[in-house]
């Protein structure tokens, strides 16, 4: 149950908050406050007062404060504020809205959206106005361009958002006790696929090792991140535009925020990343009913090799081809991008798909091999299954016939983690 945040207003309109008060304390006149003994922590002196004309309280000994609906929460013990706007309303007849879980949903989601919006503009002036966040960007390769198209921002150390703080919080910009969530952090917007501004990405600008690389917005009502794809909304248009020689669409699945801004500098433009979280069910299915193939660009380093094999089995599931990419050892996405510009192809050669899998599974020749005719038997189209059987004979080493016949176990669609 949620009152419509409107009726919020209309509550407080309608009552004299030292009526309501004066039912649970022995108010006193003192000049232009009304004063009591705190109901929220034990005193002899009288330190909470009331202001009528502000229609506030606060209690200058244990700092509670706020309005009516505030007092009332706290003090008959509600769990949210829409319990004790409920509970006003009812006792003093004044008419609300219940919001329905689909329009409080909705509600929340723009709500958020709306604090995001807000935010970002105060990252952006900070970055603009704050020399060594934009050196730091000059330095890793960015020009005014790609800050422009991507919209980087910097959240200082320090900082307090002029906005309200129960949203904020619900927004994940700050913390239940009000701390900021990015705190000397380069800021990544990320957008949904119809452009919405549901989160952002904190890359540490400082070199303290005590702090986390890299910290990203949590669920939230407008955040789901299972389902978005960094870049997805700025590149769509041209992912959509893009085909090879065979008329095929398709797009570059990377890692990071930097490897698909910084790709444009190798002309691609038809980047896009997990958002700091292992690729999904549900980002497959986004970016695959898109394109017809993914190049895979990762590290070099055995985690990204990992995170291959598992993007691999994801995109066949979903009916999307995949071409691996290999690059020089320990260089990522960025670095070669900035290297070679333009000339990146000629730099980097793709890889077997079903090799990559057949080395990532554990076990012996047999145990990897299964697991690789699973892989097969999660695609839903057949003559992909008939190719992906055909490289997994070279990998394996079994005969087609052979493969063809075990893959007949597999009768069910398999979901991998």
């Amino acid at each position: 149950m949620k009152v419509h945040p409107e009726d919020f207003n209309l509550i407080k309109d309608n009552l004299e908050i030292e009526t309501v008060i004066g039912e649970y304390l022995d108010l006193r006149p003192t000049g232009i406050t009304k004063t009591a003994l705190c109901p929220f922590h034990t005193e002899k002196t009288p330190s909470f007062k009331v202001w009528p004309s502000t229609q506030t309280f606060k209690c200058m000994g244990c700092g509670e404060q706020g309005d009516v609906i505030n007092f009332v929460t706290k003090k008959e013990n509600f769990k949210t504020p829409s319990e004790a706007a409920k509970f006003l309303a009812d006792k003093f007849d004044i008419p609300i809205r219940i919001m329905g879980e689909e329009e409080v949903q909705n509600y929340e989601e723009q709500e958020v959206i709306l604090a995001n919006e807000f935010a970002l503009k105060f990252f952006k002036e900070k970055f603009f106005g704050t020399y060594e966040p934009r050196k730091y960007m000059v330095d890793r390769g960015y020009t005014k361009t790609l800050v422009s198209k991507w919209e980087i921002g910097y959240a200082p150390m320090d900082y307090t958002l002029d906005y309200s703080r129960e949203t904020l919080e619900k927004a994940d910009l700050i913390s239940a006790k009000g701390y900021p969530k990015f705190r000397d952090r380069i800021i990544f917007p990320i957008r949904d696929i119809t452009g919405r501004l549901v989160g952002f990405g904190g890359r540490r600008l400082s070199k303290n090792s005590k702090y986390p690389k890299y910290v990203n917005t949590a669920e939230t009502p407008a955040y789901k991140k299972r389902e978005v794809l960094y870049g997805l909304s700025q590149n769509l248009k041209l992912i959509k535009k893009e085909r090879d020689n065979d008329d095929k669409k398709y797009a570059m699945i990377v890692e990071g925020y930097t490897d698909v801004n910084l790709l444009e500098k190798a002309d691609i433009r038809f980047a896009i990343a997990s958002c700091g979280t292992s690729f999904t069910d549900e980002q497959a299915k986004a970016i695959s009913r898109h394109v017809d193939y993914c190049f895979l660009f990762m590290d070099t380093d055995r985690a990204g090799e990992e995170a291959k094999s598992k993007i691999i089995k994801k995109l066949w599931q979903f009916d999307a081809d995949v071409k691996p990419i290999k690059a020089e050892h320990g260089q990522d996405p960025a670095s070669l991008a900035i290297k070679h510009g333009p000339d990146l192809y000629s730099f980097v050669e793709t890889q077997c798909p079903m090799q990559l899998v057949y080395d990532g599974a554990e076990g012996n020749r047999e145990k990897k091999t299964e697991e690789c005719l699973k892989a097969i038997a999660s695609t839903p189209n057949h003559l992909r299954r008939d190719d992906l059987l055909r490289l997994l004979e070279k990998c394996s080493k079994y005969s087609f016939k052979n493969l063809l016949g075990r893959l007949n176990k597999y009768t069910t669609r398999l979901v991998f983690k």
